[in-house]
């Protein structure tokens, strides 16, 4: 299942380009309940879609950069990711870092990636396959946000 979209997902299937949603959730900003409504852009961290994927970058508020924790060269595009943040993004956005794919044999150490996380100011989490705490932290960035807009 695709927790963001609620759709059932028989295979995974990497995005191609970009993949949009909206979803809807409630947070907590200046100790009151709010009903925030995200859109998620899923932009692919294929190469071949850098151009495209780069000119959703602007007008970001927030971005949760994803990686395959079995996977080297995931982690290692973080960096680059990071690097296009920092260039293209306006303002300060909220950014966390999600290690993906936690329970199967590691090539990314939690505490390397911790580090990496600590060396660019931003939070680290991990997750399983099936993202089943995906809601968790769409919440906090959506947090991250709002500490953010006050600190402006």
């Amino acid at each position: 299942m695709n927790k963001l979209s609620n759709r059932i997902c028989e295979r995974y299937e990497p995005t191609i380009g970009v993949d949009f949603t909206i979803k809807t959730i409630q947070c907590i900003s200046n100790e009151k309940e709010e009903t925030v409504r995200i859109h998620v852009w899923d932009t692919s961290g294929e190469e071949r879609y850098d151009k495209i994927t780069r000119s959703y970058f602007r007008g970001a508020h927030s971005f949760a950069i994803m990686f395959n924790i079995n996977q080297i060269e995931s982690f290692e595009k973080c960096k680059k990711i990071i690097n296009e943040i920092n260039e293209i993004a306006y303002g300060n956005p909220a950014v966390i870092l999600i290690g993906n794919q936690i329970g199967q044999s590691r090539e990314v150490s939690f505490d390397e990636a911790v580090e990496f996380a600590y060396q660019h100011d931003i939070a680290y989490y991990e997750v399983s396959g099936d993202m089943t705490d995906a809601e968790i932290y769409l919440r906090k960035l959506v947090q991250l946000i709002f500490i953010n807009q006050e600190n402006e």
